[in-house]
């Protein structure tokens, strides 16, 4: 089963968006990739364990007061290049729930209530999580953000195309129009 199909919540990029994380006596600063009502990737300098319970803040310019969250880290990866974090986040409760909504919002996450506070948990008809080996959790981020960067390049080679269609446009313009001039002026 795919990475987008295991997912609960819809995910965005998260422009602007930084983590503040508090766990094992250390603080990590991280730049949030994508966020959901039920987790975030994180980039950083550094990586907590997977199992590791965090405090965390989110931040981005502008906002007033940044949602105080609690997470689990599911899934870490530290390769040349990329290091990165799967968080999940615990149910917030009270004003950071609505700080969450909030900031998701302006992100653009499809608009659904914030989760509920944790309770007994109740049969589900999902089929059940299954916890990979250290070695595939890495590779499923390493892949998450190679997917994102595909996206990222895709985009950019689409914003190129245009920009070389109008080039060519403008020079089959202006070859056309030195045809005319040409002509006009007996020059061949």
């Amino acid at each position: 089963m795919s990475e987008s199909n295991r997912r609960r919540h819809p995910r965005v990029k998260a422009s602007k968006v930084v983590a503040h994380l508090r766990g094992e006596g250390r603080t990590l600063s991280c730049t949030v990739e994508n966020i959901s009502v039920g987790g975030v990737f994180v980039r950083s300098s550094e990586r907590f364990e997977p199992g590791v319970r965090l405090q965390l803040t989110l931040v981005r310019p502008g906002m007033r007061k940044a949602p105080a969250l609690t997470a689990v880290v599911m899934s870490a990866l530290a390769v040349p290049g990329l290091v990165g974090m799967g968080l999940q986040f615990d149910p917030p409760a009270g004003e950071d729930a609505d700080r969450l909504h909030k900031l998701l919002e302006e992100l653009g996450v499809p608009s659904e209530p914030p989760p509920a506070p944790a309770r007994a948990a109740a049969p589900s008809r999902e089929e059940p999580a299954v916890e990979l080996p250290l070695e595939s959790q890495r590779l499923m981020v390493q892949i998450q953000g190679l997917m994102q960067q595909l996206g990222e390049t895709t985009e950019e080679v689409v914003r190129l195309k245009a920009q070389l269609a109008a080039v060519t446009f403008e020079r089959d313009r202006l070859k056309n129009e030195n045809t005319e001039l040409r002509v006009l002026t007996g020059r061949r």
